[in-house]
């Protein structure tokens, strides 16, 4: 799931084991919103579907990943 919000939204996500995450990237907010959804809806079927769509319907057409951006350098 995690990868699956990383990968349409372009943000570093880092889940502590105190279970506090970190985003950093341009659609943080969107990713938030994936990360909340998953949160309230953890024990019910069908999540991941819903998360796709979530993400599908919110985030950018066209978000290029991490390694492709401009200016990446593998330290984050």
């Amino acid at each position: 799931m995690i990868n699956l919000i990383k990968d349409k939204t372009g943000c570093h996500i880092s889940v502590g084991q105190n279970g506090y995450i970190w985003l950093a990237g341009e659609y943080e907010d969107i990713a938030e919103k994936a990360i909340r959804l998953v949160e309230e809806d953890a024990p019910s079927e069908g999540l991941t579907d819903r998360v796709a769509a979530f993400l599908q319907k919110e985030a950018p057409a066209i978000v290029p990943r991490v390694e492709e951006r401009e200016g990446f350098d593998g330290a984050h």
